[in-house]
């Protein structure tokens, strides 16, 4: 939250100013390119708040959604929870290489002034999988939140001319809130010189 986007005018209208921004803002992202609008959701608020970066002292909104129409969907995080005789059926699957490569691209972290470049690969694979296997999303591991603590799966809804949330859309809001950020926590470990 900001100047800009404060609690009065989130509460004029929570489902649009929580919703994907409208084309004429919409900025590159991740699976998605400028100008095109996508929802980009978490799984868990721990996970959402990562993604946002946000700093100590900042408010952010937090809003939980509920779909509210089938979805056709690609998870690549699946494919790494099979076990037994199915992780061996999934590993000798002649694209897994290729899924597991992609999922590592999708879910790997980008520095801010490497988005255009590094984006370009994984805008790509999403608009094939709209495209050609008309999914309408996408869920991918967080870049931001690797942790077992929380479930860190990412989504992304493709745009399909019509706004995300609200009666008969994709998505409702069930509730929201502003929290405020108290803590950021960060895990290292030692590098080679």
């Amino acid at each position: 939250m900001d100047d800009d986007f404060n609690e009065v005018r989130l509460q004029k209208n929570p489902p649009a100013e929580l919703s994907a921004p409208p084309k004429e803002r919409a900025r590159a992202g991740r699976m998605n390119v400028e100008y095109i609008p996508a929802f980009y959701g978490a799984f868990s608020e721990d996970t959402a708040l990562a993604e946002m970066r946000p700093s100590i002292g900042d408010q952010v909104a937090i809003g939980e959604f509920a779909l509210q129409k089938n979805l056709k969907v690609f998870d690549f995080p699946v494919f790494s929870k099979a076990t037994g005789d199915k992780w061996k059926e999934v590993s000798e699957h002649t694209r897994y290489d290729f899924i597991t490569q992609m999922e590592h691209e999708i879910s790997k972290p980008i520095l801010p002034f490497e988005k255009q470049r590094e984006y370009i690969a994984t805008q790509i694979v999403a608009e094939y999988l709209r495209e050609y296997f008309e999914c309408d999303a996408v869920i991918f591991r967080s870049s931001m939140h690797g942790g077992d603590k929380a479930d860190n799966r990412n989504i992304v809804i493709f745009y399909k001319g019509a706004e995300f949330v609200g009666k008969e859309r994709v998505l409702t809001l069930s509730k929201h809130h502003i929290a405020n950020v108290m803590d950021v926590f960060y895990r290292t470990s030692v590098g080679k010189f």
